[in-house]
């Protein structure tokens, strides 16, 4: 009898936690079609089905921890209706159908092949919302005297509820900033930008240059790349920076693996692929595992600072706030230069507030004094 296993999900992932059903049994399957979806740390992944048959017994329900190589359902038969009935739709719009409890069975594609496109899930939406006006229920909720809405947290507001409130908990957190003249780096992003984008078909942007500094930072201080497991200290021989990304719903960290052995030009490239995908909602789970580093950017949205909490099992976070024009002294002489406040958000545990300043002013200096080489994009 064909079995459908919990495969190989990336390195270092040992077992993933059954969200939700997507097919019931006696449903009729087709070789490739989502059957479950299941999460490991912030990503939730669909596993398909790896034969045409129908779904008769479904061995991990909705909650169970499954490891790695494990049984999630069985099926027998042969498929009765035709392939047509194949739903294609990318993760996301799978994702956006069950927040919006939309059965894409009854939603007519308008893509390539009869695609279901976001589009589609959005002219259903209005459509539904149309047919419950006037047909709903007069009862209000409301708090204290004020009329509520209540909405169920998504799975990933939950989960990054739980982390961030845990980090919390476990380490003492510590905060130091510093204002750095970027000055030099936005020059080099002005002069350079367009020849980058000609030459490797990528934007050159600013949290490369900012990534990229603190890998030459983490070199020299290691202590800021450790984790902690009770009273033992653990050394990383990998230096992987985490760079938070917004989503819609939620905030996810995908992870520049091995970004000690890599050029401004390598940074920018897995960077700009890495967010890319953390937006379609196409990355693997061991895109988001294994940092040991993690790197927030507030200011693209006009933070000046920000006091981020530490990624657990990690020990700091680097927050980089807004670009500012400031009137500033330079040997005497008022000039204007470009300006940003950095923080350093630390584990009192493991790092003491003097190493985490000499950390930033190690930053503080590379930044100030960086020089772009086009040749060899460092």
């Amino acid at each position: 009898m064909p079995e459908v296993i919990l495969p190989v999900m990336g390195e270092g992932i040992h077992e993933a936690k059954v969200n939700r059903w997507l097919k019931k049994t006696g449903d009729t399957i087709v070789k490739d079609e989502a059957l479950v979806e299941v999460s490991t740390d912030k990503v939730d992944t669909e596993i398909v089905s790896p034969y045409d048959g129908v779904l008769i017994d479904i061995v991990a329900d909705a909650g169970k921890t499954v490891a790695v190589g494990g049984c999630l359902a069985r099926l027998a038969g042969e498929i009765t209706e035709p392939a047509t009935t194949r739903i294609i739709a990318s993760p996301l719009v799978r994702k956006m159908a069950r927040q919006h409890q939309i059965d894409l069975k009854q939603v007519q594609g308008s893509g390539l092949h009869g695609r279901l496109t976001k589009r589609d899930l959005e002219r259903t939406l209005r459509d539904n919302h149309q047919q419950e006006v006037g047909c709903q229920d007069d009862g209000q909720e409301d708090l204290d005297g004020v009329p509520v809405r209540r909405e169920k947290m998504s799975r990933m507001r939950q989960m990054i509820a739980e982390h961030m409130s845990a980090s919390v908990r476990i380490a003492p957190h510590v905060t130091t900033v510093f204002e750095v003249d970027v000055e030099r780096i936005c020059a080099a992003k002005q002069r350079y930008g367009k020849q980058f984008a000609d030459r490797y078909g990528i934007p050159l942007t600013y949290t490369p240059f900012f990534i990229y500094i603190s890998v030459i930072c983490l070199k020299k201080f290691p202590i800021i790349n450790v984790s902690l497991d009770g009273a033992d200290i653990l050394w990383k021989n990998d230096i992987n920076v985490g760079c938070a990304v917004a989503l819609n719903d939620g905030l996810i960290v995908p992870v520049v693996k091995h970004a000690g052995e890599l050029s401004l030009l390598g940074i920018a490239r897995r960077l700009h692929d890495l967010v890319t995908r953390a937006r379609c909602a196409e990355l693997a789970p061991d895109e988001v595992r294994g940092g040991t580093f993690t790197v927030t950017n507030p200011g693209i949205y006009g933070s000046l600072t920000s006091n981020p909490i530490i990624n657990q099992p990690q020990v700091a976070i680097l927050g980089l706030g807004k670009i500012v024009p400031r009137v500033v002294a330079i040997d005497g002489m008022i000039t204007v230069r470009h300006q940003m406040l950095v923080s350093l958000t630390f584990d009192h545990r493991v790092i003491d507030g003097e190493t985490g300043a000499k950390f930033l002013a190690s930053y503080q200096e590379i930044a100030e004094n960086y020089r772009y080489d086009e040749d060899s994009d460092e």
